[in-house]
């Protein structure tokens, strides 16, 4: 069956019966019971119907037989769903098989950015952001754009709604499309924006301009206070100062091994709300960061977050932890916000790193070998035997039953040849980097006594064969790398 799928859809699922002994199979029947959040609605054999249990009687297949036969079921809500079915046939035979889907929603976002402000005549730049923010692909995808008179598209001078496929969005990705539009008449004028598809809620957005003659004699009207900041690139850039603050603090001095704890602070000091902020926080080769508050992005030597809006008088408080790799007399540590118009804003602060002391100094975060056996690590395929050309994943979890917290622990999976990773369920998400089918998972900061911590590793069955996934698990406080491996048989 499907690997994934969205609420509401039409599922279809084949359920192949085989006899691979030498004499017939009689009285074979196939159950099916059907999960919570699936509804029965068609088979191409006749089934019996009772209540959350379809039935098929099959009566005789031959020796070295096989039948086969669809069945459609209906996702009604959420979730990681599992269809087990049960042959069963005279003589005390019978047979297990499962199919697991993720049934999700996709979710589209729009945002359109753009210049306040024109005279008739200009050429005013808007750029439209769409992101799916659902866990299932987006499919077939169709933009609109409704203009009102006086703002026209450049390529054909034509105004009213204008129409154009989008295509596909998968969870988590976004377009951009820019706009170009001449003024043509003064006034208040909009473009509304709106993207449709067969497995999406219609979402919309809207941009106001406010449009002056082009004499100059008609007073400029100053932009109210709800529209957004722009503008954008191809419209002339705003020289006033953002009404926004930030600023970052940490502590002065610090031992090399230390955590360094380090906070951002951002307030939005106008009488508007600020859209499309960007966060960023940049830092020097002699510290490193080991944890941060939650939705924070990785790029180059710098942790990013990303705020849809910042109202007016809003403030925000961010967190840094920084491991202080290497001794310096100043390690600076960065801060700046991004206004969507391209305006920036920025603070730093520096931080003394001194060597080490002797050991009887003790480190403020002493590397304790703690004895591995209190720490388990598991992992178990979901789905085993599984075809060629679906979907399986690993559940993988690190247990400490011990008294003391393990920190520093990271995770490396090995998908073996036969098996290509998948990043599409594969979790955390935005924690790990695939090299090849080595998928290498940043480190865990701290796991406490008695917790657990669970991974989840996506992979798609590529050729017939028995295979062994691995897991190794490592960290300063082990005397030795702890690994386990699951055997799983494609068919």
């Amino acid at each position: 069956g499907p690997a994934s799928a969205n609420v509401g859809d039409l599922l279809a699922y084949r359920i192949d019966v085989s006899n691979p002994g030498d004499l017939p199979a009689n009285e074979l029947a196939v159950e099916l019971d059907v999960p919570d959040g699936m509804e029965f609605v068609d088979s191409t054999q006749p089934a019996e119907n009772l209540g959350n249990k379809l039935v098929w009687r099959l009566g005789q297949l031959g020796a070295r037989q096989q039948t086969s036969f669809q069945v459609q079921l209906r996702s009604n809500r959420e979730g990681s769903v599992t269809n087990c079915c049960r042959a069963t046939a005279a003589g005390g035979l019978k047979a297990n098989g499962c199919a697991t889907t993720t049934v999700g929603r996709a979710a589209i976002n729009v945002r359109v950015t753009g210049p306040q402000r024109a005279a008739v005549g200009d050429e005013v730049y808007f750029e439209i952001n769409v992101e799916n923010l659902g866990s299932t692909p987006a499919t077939d995808l169709v933009i609109s754009d409704r203009l009102d008179q006086g703002l026209e598209l450049k390529t054909d001078r034509g105004h009213g709604i204008i129409k154009n496929k989008l295509g596909d969005l998968a969870p988590g990705e976004s377009k951009l499309i820019g706009v170009t539009l001449v003024v043509t008449a003064p006034g208040r004028l909009s473009q509304t924006i709106e993207v449709s598809g067969p497995t999406v809620a219609t979402a919309s957005a809207q941009a106001v301009l406010t449009a002056v003659a082009a004499s100059g004699d008609a007073p400029a009207l100053p932009p109210p206070a709800d529209e957004r900041l722009g503008p954008l690139p191809g419209a002339t850039p705003d020289a006033t100062p953002p009404a926004v603050q930030i600023e970052i603090s940490g502590p002065g001095r610090h031992v090399v091994g230390e955590m360094a704890r380090f906070f951002i602070d951002l307030e939005n000091k106008g009488i508007s709300s600020l859209y499309g902020v960007k966060v960023i926080n940049s830092f020097d080769r002699s510290i490193y960061p080991e944890q941060a508050s939650a939705g924070f992005q990785k790029e180059d030597m710098a942790l990013s977050w990303r705020i849809e809006e910042l109202q007016a008088g809003q403030k925000k408080r961010f967190q840094v932890i920084y491991k202080c790799e290497t001794a310096t007399p100043r390690a600076v540590c960065r801060a700046a916000v991004e206004l969507a118009d391209g305006r920036r804003v920025t603070d730093e602060t520096s931080l003394e790193i001194t060597a080490a002391p002797e050991p009887e100094k003790t480190p403020t975060m002493p590397e304790i070998e703690a004895p591995s056996e209190d720490l388990r690590l598991s992992v178990v395929g979901l789905r085993n035997p599984v075809a060629v050309g679906n979907y399986l994943t690993y559940d993988i979890r690190v247990i400490n039953n011990g008294t003391i917290p393990y920190r520093q622990l990271r995770l490396t999976a090995v998908v073996p040849e036969g098996m290509a990773p998948n990043p599409l369920g594969t979790s955390p998400p935005e924690l790990f980097k695939i090299d090849g089918q080595t998928i290498r998972f940043d480190p865990i900061g701290d796991l406490p006594a008695g917790k657990t911590f669970t991974y989840r590793v996506r992979v798609r069955a590529l050729r017939v064969g028995t295979y062994r996934f691995r897991v190794e698990l490592t960290s300063p406080m082990l005397p030795q790398p702890i690994a386990q491996e699951a055997e799983t048989e494609v068919f």
